[in-house]
């Protein structure tokens, strides 16, 4: 799977969205979540990619999504500042809606 700690910002809250390119869901949430860390100095947001080069569609066949086990998209993780886990999938979810509703119109 991608190892995505070794990405993630130190001292902040990281939000890791998995999505696909060919996700319409994925696509219209990608612009909200890069305007959290510009309202938000605390959060960090990193992106997956879950398509293979090769597949043009929903790649939920990908090695990504198959060891993260992904059946909707996009898919969010979110790390607090020390790097530890502290909510995915449907909690993840949910917490990444609150913080896009703290955005400005």
């Amino acid at each position: 799977p991608a190892r995505v700690q070794r990405y993630l910002a130190a001292g902040k809250y990281n939000i890791v969205m998995y999505y696909s390119p060919y996700d319409g869901p994925s696509m219209s949430y990608a612009p909200r979540m890069m305007q959290l860390p510009q309202v938000n100095q605390n959060i960090a947001v990193r992106t997956v990619n879950i398509n293979r080069p090769e597949i043009q569609g929903v790649d939920l066949e990908s090695q990504i999504a198959v060891d993260m086990q992904l059946r909707t998209l996009p898919y969010f993780v979110i790390f607090d500042p020390r790097g530890n886990m502290r909510a995915k999938g449907r909690a993840a979810f949910e917490q990444v809606n609150q913080f896009m509703r703290e955005l400005p119109n």
